[in-house]
């Protein structure tokens, strides 16, 4: 928040010089619309959307095929529960490139808040077939087929999905979409993916896991136990103060090494490995 007012005096600045410019030249017209792109995603970021909407639409208003901008203007409709107007965006979008991924990606969602599963399902994999590695489009397609109760797809969907991005098992454990498959074991293994990368990013009590995990302490204290009975984490003790005692989780010292363990200190966290998680969670 500081500098914001600063920012702003800057802007009026450029703003002033711009009109110096001749207005008719092609770096003018190209800052004009990046400055109304990137003024319409801070008001996004700021939760101002009707403001960023009419960025956008500005923006349109000299190129109706700016597909970024049109993008945008979609996403800030749907935020504001326009469903039908950020659908139309999206279809204009697909009648310029039938295979933009992210267009059928938020359409997917518009489908979803109108609880229409299926449409959703289809909009997803449309999104995947046109890139295979768009990973929130996996993790999406998890969440359609686990509302459909289709149990197995939807664990393989999301597992391929935080196998390209691993920030996903810990966006799925908390995840309401996901309340058909949390029985399974093939979400319990995704529960043990998240509590692994904790520890492998230097978080060791259960205070600090639960914290970077969004776990509940239950759930993390019985999964720890099941991977310390597959031998993939230890248990200590540390005393702390006159009179308590505190457990203390880490990865035995072949796992760190693997997957490249982090120790935290006072200058910050240090890498004492090189393999990415996804492919323990996969042996």
């Amino acid at each position: 928040m500081l500098g914001k007012k600063k920012d702003k005096e800057l802007a009026k600045k450029k703003d002033t010089s711009l009109s110096t410019k001749d207005e008719t030249s092609l770096t003018n017209v190209n800052y004009q619309r990046d400055r109304l792109y990137k003024k319409g995603i801070n008001l996004m970021a700021d939760e101002k959307l009707e403001e960023a909407v009419r960025n956008f639409e500005m923006i349109l208003r000299a190129d109706p095929n700016d597909v970024e901008a049109m993008l945008k203007l979609g996403y800030s409709r749907f935020h504001l529960e326009d469903h039908s107007e950020a659908m139309r965006v999206y279809d204009k979008i697909l009648d310029i490139d039938v295979t933009n991924p992210e267009a059928w990606n938020l359409k997917s969602l518009v489908n979803y808040e109108k609880k229409n599963y299926a449409k959703a399902l289809d909009c997803a994999e449309k999104a995947i077939d046109s890139d295979p590695t768009y990973g929130m489009a996996w993790y999406n397609k998890a969440c359609y087929l686990s509302m459909l109760n289709q149990v197995p797809d939807s664990l393989e969907a999301l597992k391929r999905s935080i196998e390209i991005d691993v920030k996903n098992a810990r966006k799925a454990v908390k995840d309401k979409d996901f309340v058909n498959v949390r029985s399974e074991e093939g979400f319990k293994r995704i529960i043990e993916v998240v509590l692994i990368e904790s520890l492998r990013q230097g978080y060791h009590t259960i205070g600090s896991i639960v914290w970077t995990t969004f776990l509940g302490k239950e759930d993390t204290i019985k999964g720890l136990d099941e991977l310390i009975l597959k031998g993939i984490v230890v248990k200590n003790e540390k005393r702390q103060g006159l009179n308590q005692i505190i457990p203390i989780y880490d990865l035995v010292p072949d796992v760190a090494k693997k997957i490249g363990a982090k120790k935290r200190g006072l200058l910050g966290p240090k890498e004492i490995g090189k393999v990415p998680i996804p492919n323990v969670a996969q042996n």
